[in-house]
């Protein structure tokens, strides 16, 4: 039997005010807020990993989680192994 995972929505808007709902995991939840408290700047990994308390791995899945589900609303760059960054479309 598969595990249950609950979800917050989050709003998601665009620079044109365009707005969407999206569901997000407390992990997901957590990367996502973190970077969008830094909207634009980058957030050095280690700072990430330390706050969420997770692993390098677990950050780069939770990453790719986000990233899509904010596709078209936010993009997320990263400078490998160093930083990620989070920009308004």
């Amino acid at each position: 039997m598969a595990r249950k995972v609950s979800q917050c929505p989050v709003t998601l808007r665009k620079l044109s005010g365009e707005e969407s709902v999206v569901f997000m995991t407390n992990r997901q939840r957590g990367l996502f807020d973190l970077l969008f408290e830094s909207l634009g700047e980058p957030v050095e990994i280690a700072h990430i990993l330390e706050v969420m308390g997770i692993s390098l791995y677990n950050l780069r899945v939770t990453k790719s989680q986000v990233q899509g589900k904010v596709k078209g609303f936010y993009a997320i760059t990263n400078k490998v192994g160093h930083s990620y960054s989070m920009t308004q479309l």
